[in-house]
């Protein structure tokens, strides 16, 4: 799929079935296409990834994203991070294995 931005608060791509996506973080609030998905985040980024686990500059070397979000309630901060493969990379997993 095509990635247009990639920084660490915001998103956009096009996914498997042609649709576009975009998220993006500003202030203390996740949107996707412009609606609201979470509010109150004392924190996001996303990060992105070679396959051999470096840093990715360019959209082409992106393998992984890794999505981080700090939630903050009554003094106590609740940390969520994971790393995703997304579906749409499947054409390059499949070059990769052949090498």
């Amino acid at each position: 799929g095509d990635i247009p931005t990639f920084s660490s608060s915001a998103l956009s791509f096009t996914d498997i079935n042609a649709a576009s996506l975009a998220y993006s973080f500003s202030g203390s609030t996740l949107t996707r296409n412009g609606s609201t998905l979470l509010d109150r985040l004392s924190a996001f980024s996303f990060s992105y990834f070679k396959k051999d686990g470096t840093s990715a500059a360019a959209a082409a070397d992106i393998w992984t994203v890794e999505i981080s979000c700090t939630i903050s309630r009554s003094g106590r901060d609740l940390v969520l991070r994971t790393r995703v493969f997304p579906r749409n990379f499947t054409p390059k997993l499949k070059t990769w294995l052949k090498t």
